[in-house]
Protein backbone atom coordinates (compact mmCIF):
# COMPACT_ATOMS: atom_id res chain seq x y z
CA UNK A 1 0.00 0.00 0.00
CA UNK A 2 1.02 3.62 -0.58
CA UNK A 3 3.12 5.51 1.91
CA UNK A 4 0.80 8.09 3.55
CA UNK A 5 3.40 10.86 3.37
CA UNK A 6 4.11 10.21 -0.30
CA UNK A 7 0.40 10.16 -1.08
CA UNK A 8 -0.26 13.45 0.73
CA UNK A 9 2.70 15.08 -1.00
CA UNK A 10 1.82 13.97 -4.55
CA UNK A 11 -1.71 15.30 -4.07
CA UNK A 12 -0.22 18.78 -3.63
CA UNK A 13 0.61 18.76 -7.34
CA UNK A 14 3.63 18.28 -9.58
CA UNK A 15 5.41 21.53 -8.70
CA UNK A 16 5.46 20.85 -4.94
CA UNK A 17 6.32 17.22 -5.56
CA UNK A 18 9.27 18.07 -7.83
CA UNK A 19 10.62 20.58 -5.30
CA UNK A 20 10.60 17.85 -2.67
CA UNK A 21 12.13 15.34 -5.10
CA UNK A 22 15.04 17.67 -5.82
CA UNK A 23 15.93 17.46 -2.13
CA UNK A 24 15.32 13.71 -1.85
CA UNK A 25 16.42 12.14 -5.15
CA UNK A 26 17.30 8.77 -3.60
CA UNK A 27 14.13 8.36 -1.54
CA UNK A 28 12.13 5.26 -2.53
CA UNK A 29 8.63 6.45 -3.44
CA UNK A 30 5.71 4.15 -2.66
CA UNK A 31 2.40 5.06 -4.28
CA UNK A 32 1.27 1.50 -4.88
CA UNK A 33 -2.50 1.10 -4.95
CA UNK A 34 -3.05 4.87 -4.63
CA UNK A 35 -6.16 6.53 -6.04
CA UNK A 36 -4.77 9.27 -8.28
CA UNK A 37 -7.52 9.22 -10.88
CA UNK A 38 -7.75 12.54 -12.71
CA UNK A 39 -4.60 13.87 -11.01
CA UNK A 40 -2.70 16.69 -12.74
CA UNK A 41 0.91 15.48 -12.64
CA UNK A 42 2.26 17.19 -15.75
CA UNK A 43 6.09 16.77 -15.84
CA UNK A 44 6.16 15.13 -12.40
CA UNK A 45 9.37 13.28 -11.49
CA UNK A 46 8.40 9.75 -10.51
CA UNK A 47 11.52 7.93 -11.59
CA UNK A 48 11.66 4.35 -10.22
CA UNK A 49 8.56 5.02 -8.12
CA UNK A 50 6.34 2.11 -7.08
CA UNK A 51 2.88 2.73 -8.53
CA UNK A 52 1.83 -0.90 -8.87
CA UNK A 53 -1.94 -1.28 -8.91
CA UNK A 54 -2.57 2.48 -8.67
CA UNK A 55 -5.62 4.14 -10.20
CA UNK A 56 -4.41 6.81 -12.64
CA UNK A 57 -7.45 6.77 -14.87
CA UNK A 58 -7.71 10.07 -16.75
CA UNK A 59 -4.58 11.46 -15.07
CA UNK A 60 -2.39 14.03 -16.83
CA UNK A 61 1.18 12.71 -16.82
CA UNK A 62 2.32 14.45 -20.00
CA UNK A 63 6.08 14.95 -19.99
CA UNK A 64 6.47 13.12 -16.68
CA UNK A 65 9.58 11.12 -15.79
CA UNK A 66 8.53 7.55 -15.03
CA UNK A 67 11.73 5.90 -16.09
CA UNK A 68 12.16 2.53 -14.38
CA UNK A 69 8.89 2.93 -12.49
CA UNK A 70 6.81 -0.05 -11.36
CA UNK A 71 3.44 0.38 -13.09
CA UNK A 72 2.27 -3.21 -13.03
CA UNK A 73 -1.49 -3.53 -13.40
CA UNK A 74 -1.97 0.24 -13.16
CA UNK A 75 -5.23 1.69 -14.47
CA UNK A 76 -4.21 4.34 -17.01
CA UNK A 77 -7.37 4.34 -19.11
CA UNK A 78 -7.73 7.65 -20.93
CA UNK A 79 -4.59 9.04 -19.26
CA UNK A 80 -2.39 11.63 -20.96
CA UNK A 81 1.15 10.26 -21.23
CA UNK A 82 2.23 12.30 -24.24
CA UNK A 83 6.00 12.77 -24.30
CA UNK A 84 6.39 10.82 -21.06
CA UNK A 85 9.69 9.08 -20.24
CA UNK A 86 8.77 5.43 -19.63
CA UNK A 87 12.10 3.87 -20.47
CA UNK A 88 12.67 0.57 -18.66
CA UNK A 89 9.30 0.91 -16.88
CA UNK A 90 7.28 -2.15 -15.92
CA UNK A 91 3.77 -1.85 -17.34
CA UNK A 92 2.98 -5.53 -17.35
CA UNK A 93 -0.78 -6.11 -17.30
CA UNK A 94 -1.50 -2.35 -17.20
CA UNK A 95 -4.75 -0.99 -18.63
CA UNK A 96 -3.91 1.77 -21.12
CA UNK A 97 -7.06 1.69 -23.23
CA UNK A 98 -7.58 5.02 -24.97
CA UNK A 99 -4.46 6.53 -23.38
CA UNK A 100 -2.43 9.19 -25.19
CA UNK A 101 1.18 7.99 -25.53
CA UNK A 102 2.10 10.14 -28.51
CA UNK A 103 5.87 10.75 -28.70
CA UNK A 104 6.37 8.85 -25.41
CA UNK A 105 9.67 7.04 -24.88
CA UNK A 106 8.98 3.40 -24.01
CA UNK A 107 12.40 2.05 -24.90
CA UNK A 108 12.93 -1.38 -23.31
CA UNK A 109 9.70 -1.06 -21.32
CA UNK A 110 7.86 -4.20 -20.24
CA UNK A 111 4.27 -4.23 -21.51
CA UNK A 112 3.51 -7.94 -21.53
CA UNK A 113 -0.25 -8.61 -21.47
CA UNK A 114 -0.92 -4.85 -21.26
CA UNK A 115 -4.17 -3.52 -22.74
CA UNK A 116 -3.45 -0.73 -25.23
CA UNK A 117 -6.69 -0.99 -27.19
CA UNK A 118 -7.43 2.26 -29.10
CA UNK A 119 -4.36 3.91 -27.49
CA UNK A 120 -2.54 6.68 -29.39
CA UNK A 121 1.15 5.78 -29.79
CA UNK A 122 1.89 7.96 -32.81
CA UNK A 123 5.60 8.75 -32.98
CA UNK A 124 6.31 6.81 -29.79
CA UNK A 125 9.66 5.10 -29.25
CA UNK A 126 9.06 1.42 -28.55
CA UNK A 127 12.49 0.14 -29.51
CA UNK A 128 13.28 -3.13 -27.74
CA UNK A 129 9.95 -3.01 -25.88
CA UNK A 130 8.33 -6.27 -24.76
CA UNK A 131 4.70 -6.25 -25.91
CA UNK A 132 4.27 -10.00 -25.88
CA UNK A 133 0.59 -10.94 -25.67
CA UNK A 134 -0.46 -7.29 -25.40
CA UNK A 135 -3.71 -5.94 -26.85
CA UNK A 136 -3.07 -3.20 -29.42
CA UNK A 137 -6.36 -3.61 -31.25
CA UNK A 138 -7.25 -0.37 -33.02
CA UNK A 139 -4.19 1.41 -31.61
CA UNK A 140 -2.55 4.25 -33.54
CA UNK A 141 1.15 3.50 -34.09
CA UNK A 142 1.67 5.92 -36.96
CA UNK A 143 5.42 6.55 -37.45
CA UNK A 144 6.21 4.72 -34.19
CA UNK A 145 9.66 3.18 -33.69
CA UNK A 146 9.23 -0.54 -32.96
CA UNK A 147 12.67 -1.76 -33.95
CA UNK A 148 13.54 -5.07 -32.26
CA UNK A 149 10.31 -4.95 -30.23
CA UNK A 150 8.64 -8.18 -29.14
CA UNK A 151 5.06 -8.35 -30.42
CA UNK A 152 4.80 -12.11 -30.25
CA UNK A 153 1.20 -13.23 -29.77
CA UNK A 154 -0.04 -9.63 -29.60
CA UNK A 155 -3.47 -8.54 -30.82
CA UNK A 156 -2.76 -6.01 -33.56
CA UNK A 157 -6.18 -6.17 -35.17
CA UNK A 158 -7.00 -2.97 -37.10
CA UNK A 159 -3.93 -1.20 -35.67
CA UNK A 160 -2.42 1.67 -37.66
CA UNK A 161 1.25 0.99 -38.47
CA UNK A 162 1.53 3.44 -41.36
CA UNK A 163 5.10 4.71 -41.59
CA UNK A 164 6.12 2.71 -38.50
CA UNK A 165 9.58 1.17 -38.20
CA UNK A 166 9.23 -2.53 -37.35
CA UNK A 167 12.74 -3.50 -38.42
CA UNK A 168 13.79 -6.70 -36.64
CA UNK A 169 10.60 -6.91 -34.57
CA UNK A 170 9.14 -10.25 -33.49
CA UNK A 171 5.62 -10.70 -34.87
CA UNK A 172 5.34 -14.44 -34.34
CA UNK A 173 1.72 -15.51 -33.77
CA UNK A 174 0.59 -11.85 -33.73
CA UNK A 175 -2.88 -11.10 -35.15
CA UNK A 176 -2.51 -8.52 -37.94
CA UNK A 177 -6.05 -8.82 -39.27
CA UNK A 178 -7.17 -5.46 -40.67
CA UNK A 179 -3.90 -3.74 -39.67
CA UNK A 180 -2.65 -0.91 -41.88
CA UNK A 181 1.01 -1.53 -42.76
CA UNK A 182 1.33 0.92 -45.64
CA UNK A 183 4.77 2.51 -45.68
CA UNK A 184 5.93 0.47 -42.68
CA UNK A 185 9.51 -0.78 -42.53
CA UNK A 186 9.41 -4.56 -42.13
CA UNK A 187 13.05 -5.26 -42.89
CA UNK A 188 14.30 -8.32 -41.02
CA UNK A 189 10.79 -9.30 -39.86
CA UNK A 190 9.69 -12.94 -40.11
CA UNK A 191 6.11 -12.76 -41.43
CA UNK A 192 5.67 -16.50 -41.82
CA UNK A 193 3.87 -16.99 -38.50
CA UNK A 194 1.59 -13.95 -38.31
CA UNK A 195 -2.17 -14.51 -38.14
CA UNK A 196 -5.19 -12.82 -39.70
CA UNK A 197 -3.61 -11.52 -42.90
CA UNK A 198 -2.17 -12.78 -46.18
CA UNK A 199 1.43 -11.59 -45.96
CA UNK A 200 2.36 -12.63 -49.53
CA UNK A 201 1.81 -9.16 -51.08
CA UNK A 202 3.42 -7.50 -48.04
CA UNK A 203 6.50 -9.67 -48.35
CA UNK A 204 6.61 -9.06 -52.10
CA UNK A 205 6.44 -5.29 -51.64
CA UNK A 206 9.15 -5.49 -48.99
CA UNK A 207 11.46 -7.41 -51.30
CA UNK A 208 10.87 -4.81 -54.03
CA UNK A 209 11.69 -1.94 -51.67
CA UNK A 210 14.84 -3.67 -50.42
CA UNK A 211 15.99 -4.21 -54.00
CA UNK A 212 15.32 -0.54 -54.76
CA UNK A 213 17.28 0.55 -51.68
CA UNK A 214 20.15 -1.73 -52.68
CA UNK A 215 20.29 -0.20 -56.15
CA UNK A 216 20.28 3.30 -54.69
CA UNK A 217 23.24 2.32 -52.46
CA UNK A 218 24.97 0.96 -55.56
CA UNK A 219 24.30 4.28 -57.30
CA UNK A 220 25.86 6.29 -54.47
CA UNK A 221 28.88 3.97 -54.43
CA UNK A 222 29.24 4.32 -58.21
CA UNK A 223 29.07 8.12 -58.01
CA UNK A 224 31.71 8.24 -55.29
CA UNK A 225 34.05 5.71 -56.92
CA UNK A 226 33.33 6.65 -60.57
CA UNK A 227 32.09 3.15 -61.36
CA UNK A 228 29.43 2.22 -63.98
CA UNK A 229 25.93 3.09 -62.75
CA UNK A 230 23.31 0.35 -62.23
CA UNK A 231 20.06 0.33 -64.18
CA UNK A 232 16.69 0.78 -62.51
CA UNK A 233 14.55 -1.52 -64.61
CA UNK A 234 11.80 -3.10 -62.54
CA UNK A 235 12.02 -0.56 -59.72
CA UNK A 236 8.49 0.62 -58.75
CA UNK A 237 7.64 4.11 -60.02
CA UNK A 238 7.07 5.38 -56.44
CA UNK A 239 10.58 4.28 -55.43
CA UNK A 240 12.05 5.78 -58.61
CA UNK A 241 10.48 9.11 -57.67
CA UNK A 242 11.95 8.91 -54.17
CA UNK A 243 15.38 8.09 -55.61
CA UNK A 244 15.19 11.09 -57.98
CA UNK A 245 14.48 13.31 -54.97
CA UNK A 246 17.42 11.81 -53.06
CA UNK A 247 19.75 12.26 -56.05
CA UNK A 248 18.58 15.89 -56.44
CA UNK A 249 19.41 16.48 -52.76
CA UNK A 250 22.79 14.83 -53.23
CA UNK A 251 23.54 17.04 -56.26
CA UNK A 252 22.56 20.08 -54.22
CA UNK A 253 24.99 19.08 -51.45
CA UNK A 254 27.75 18.39 -53.98
CA UNK A 255 27.23 21.83 -55.56
CA UNK A 256 27.35 23.41 -52.11
CA UNK A 257 30.57 21.54 -51.33
CA UNK A 258 32.05 22.65 -54.67
CA UNK A 259 31.12 26.30 -53.98
CA UNK A 260 32.80 26.15 -50.55
CA UNK A 261 35.92 24.59 -52.07
CA UNK A 262 36.13 27.30 -54.74
CA UNK A 263 35.65 29.96 -52.07
CA UNK A 264 38.44 28.47 -49.97
CA UNK A 265 40.75 28.34 -52.99
CA UNK A 266 39.94 31.94 -53.87
CA UNK A 267 40.84 33.06 -50.35
CA UNK A 268 44.41 31.77 -50.70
Amino acid sequence: MANDEDLARIRQGAAAWNDWWAQNPKRRVDLSGADLSGAILHEAILREADLAGADLQGADLAGANLRGANLRRVDLRGANLAGTDLRDANLGGADLRGANLGEADLTRALLREANLGEADLAGANLGGTDLGGANLGGANLFAADLRDANLGGANLFAANFRGANLGGANLGEADLGGADLRGANLEGVDLSRVRGVDVTPIAGDLRQRLRAQDRFRQTLKALLELEPLPDFDGVPEKDQAEMRDEIDRLIEHLNEAKAKLLKAQGAK
